[in-house]
């Protein structure tokens, strides 16, 4: 978990490094990126993802929305997985 945690702060910071900040994108990128992180909060996790596209796509700078989709994506894998050793478990276990 330490180096998940390395790794992702590594990512941040290479993001803020290379692209822009949320002070230089665009309104309208950072309003979507925003949505998508009510989305996100709501547990619906398709919608987030697909708003942090559709604000990387206003503003392919916008290194918030980058971040933001990535981390979205990461938690839908990190549930898919989940769900699978769940119902691989469950199938040994009957």
């Amino acid at each position: 978990m330490h180096s998940f945690k390395s790794f992702c702060l590594l990512f941040v910071s290479s993001l803020f490094l290379f692209g822009a900040s949320p002070a230089q994108a665009n309104d309208e990128a950072i309003a979507e990126n925003n949505h998508g992180f009510v989305l996100y909060k709501q547990g619906d996790l398709d919608g987030a993802i697909q708003s942090y596209t559709k604000s990387i796509e206003m503003d392919p700078k916008f290194a918030m929305a980058y971040y933001n989709e990535q981390l979205a994506l990461i938690y839908f894998l990190l549930l898919g997985l989940s769900y699978l050793t769940f119902k691989i478990v469950k199938k040994f276990n009957s």
